[in-house]
Formats: structure tokens, sequence, C-alpha cells
């Protein structure tokens, strides 16, 4: 017996689209958090070509679960790293 998931295409999106989605769905992170998110590892990403896509049920999870003190200190140095070094 076959016991293959399948995976929506649909829910493969650019970080942009997945922010606006979380937004819309009452979900409090906007691009540059999630691209903090991305850089610290908290979320899986697929590279294609200058875009990054990712899993939107996982985003949705751990926007949901919440991340632990030690992914939140990896998430604050990505985000000092990428955004506050001129």
């Amino acid at each position: 017996m076959n016991t293959s998931t399948t995976i929506a295409t649909n829910d493969f999106l650019s970080l942009t689209a997945a922010a606006r989605r979380a937004q819309q769905e009452g979900l409090n992170i906007r691009y540059t958090g999630l691209r903090c998110m991305v850089a610290a590892g908290l979320i899986r990403y697929v590279p294609y070509g200058k875009r990054i896509y990712v899993y939107y049920p996982n985003v949705r999870e751990t926007l949901l679960s919440g991340i632990t003190a030690e992914q939140s200190k990896s998430y604050q140095e990505m985000c000092r790293r990428h955004f506050l070094v001129g």
C-alpha cells in the first residue's frame, strides 16, 4: 500500500507571499522577521534563483508553536548581523 503524502504546490511560497499570507491569517510577522528566521535556520527553505521559497505549513507551525530561548538568541544575532550592520 502506498502511504506517500501529497504536498500542495500552492503551499510553497516566496518569503514575501508567506509574510502576506501569515498577516492575512492574523499572525504577526513581517518579511524581515521571516527572513531572519530563515537565516537563523528556524524555517527550512528552498533556494530558486534569487528567490527563497518556504513551505507555508511549516512557517505557520513554527510561528504558532514558538521558539526556544536558544533559538531566539540565534534569531536575534542573525537579525543584528543582516539588518543593523551597515
